[in-house]
């Protein structure tokens, strides 16, 4: 009778650190899927500037030539 009970006190000493195991591994995993999200939105905003760079250098290169075309206007004046 007392092996029984000592066996069933195992058995269920193992089912919560199994348990435990369980519920660990679970919040960690959602952890991870938060920094998964976090990294794609992340990736997507940087995809976005990078697609603006193009029409950026094209700005500062039609800045650059105002600028000259100012120069040479007031040197003109």
């Amino acid at each position: 009778m007392e092996s029984v009970l000592f066996e069933v006190g195992n058995e269920m000493q193992q089912a919560v650190a199994q348990a435990s195991a369980g519920q660990q591994l679970r919040s960690h995993m959602e952890q991870l899927q938060k920094e998964l999200i976090l990294m794609g939105e992340l990736q997507q905003k940087y995809r976005d500037r990078f697609s603006q760079l193009p029409l950026l250098r094209h700005s500062e290169d039609e800045l650059a030539h105002l600028q000259d075309s100012y120069h040479e206007e007031i040197k003109g004046v």
